[in-house]
């Protein structure tokens, strides 16, 4: 299911949801064959008008999987905004203070009946993410649950202050593509991450990034972690890499520098593309965002770039905690499958005769 799923007007979603709750529950509860994570919200918010961007969300699932998987303990809030660089992300839900672990045993999931459980929950993007900028721009909203995840929700954000077309068309003309981020090496310096391994994914046959990842790893001194993948994205202009206006000291240079003009650190690159890993423990839920400036090398053909990079999570992430992690990759409107790794500790193994 997809954005609209609820057949919800934008204005419903700032009215109060309890009857609309519990018709959702019965529409899904009689939907018996629907297992998953449906999100939906407004389309657009005039900024004008309005505080707050709330959102409504659904799921399914075996009696089994809601024990072992809580959703409001769980789920993940993330925001991309499809216009630029910036991936936002956090607990969906406001956590209470955790019981004494002697208080609250943990549940057996062979003693649970056979059943679907059906949660319907609200959530508000602008409480759970305290830097979403309240100004015009696109964002698009997911619902991350370890390795599941909802249909993506995508709201204009609107300042509908004035509606003079020679003003609207005075502001258009004023929007500059800006220019691509720095090239990003998480956790130091390195051999250069966006060059082509061994050990890369095929790249995807379409838009998209691919994902893989040792099963395990273990952690120590000298120990690594390899997240590698491989991307065809789209290209935005801003994207492309261009040398700074000059001569020095004109205006027009002065003018790149300040929409964001920034050596990208290899003049071997051709544009440079914004990804965010993000993970999220089977125990610390909280997400943990590797963002790249991720580096083109090549002639540019189309609208789209294909790369691949290699990230070592023990340097980019230090100190992660021993558990398992789901890992996803996020760039704009793309989010790839999810991979899981598992962390042990360098103590945990065996030793000789044991």
């Amino acid at each position: 299911m997809n954005q609209g799923a609820f057949a919800l007007k934008d204005t419903q979603f700032w009215k109060d949801f309890t009857r609309i709750e519990e018709a959702l529950v019965n529409r899904f509860e009689e939907d018996e064959a629907f297992m998953g994570l449906v999100l939906d919200g407004p389309r657009e918010v005039q900024l004008d008008q309005r505080k707050t961007l709330p959102l409504l969300a659904v799921r399914a699932c075996s009696l089994v999987d809601n024990s072992a998987l809580d959703l409001d303990t769980r789920a993940i809030l993330i925001a991309t905004r499809l216009e630029g660089h910036e991936t936002l992300a956090a607990l969906a839900f406001r956590q209470s203070p955790a019981p004494p672990e002697d208080d609250e045993p943990p549940s057996d999931s062979e003693s649970l009946p056979e059943g679907r459980a059906v949660d319907v929950v609200s959530l508000s993007v602008t409480d759970r993410l305290p830097d979403f900028p309240w100004k015009p721009s696109t964002w698009q909203t997911t619902l991350l649950l370890f390795d599941q995840r909802s249909n993506p929700v995508v709201t204009r954000l609107e300042d509908d202050s004035t509606r003079d077309p020679a003003v609207l068309e005075f502001l258009a003309a004023q929007r500059r593509s800006g220019y691509p981020a720095a090239v990003s090496m998480p956790g130091g310096p390195w051999t250069n991450l966006y060059r082509p391994r061994l050990d890369s994914p095929p790249p995807p046959a379409e838009t998209g990034i691919v994902l893989a990842v040792d099963r395990i790893a273990v952690s120590g001194a000298g120990k690594s972690c390899m997240v590698r993948g491989s991307f065809c994205l789209p290209i935005r202009p801003r994207d492309v890499v261009r040398p700074l206006p000059g001569p020095a000291g004109t205006q027009a240079e002065q003018q790149a520098l300040a929409d964001g003009w920034v050596d990208v650190g290899d003049p071997a690159v051709v544009a440079v593309v914004p990804i965010t890993l993000l993970l999220t423990g089977d125990k610390h839920a909280a997400p943990i965002l590797v963002p790249l400036g991720a580096a083109i090398y090549g002639p540019l053909a189309g609208q789209r770039a294909c790369g691949q990079f290699a990230v070592d999570l023990f340097r980019a992430a230090p100190d992660l905690p021993i558990e398992s992690y789901a890992v996803w990759a996020l760039s704009r409107a793309i989010i790839s499958d999810p991979v899981v790794v598992g962390i042990v500790d360098q103590n945990m193994l065996p030793t000789s005769g044991q």
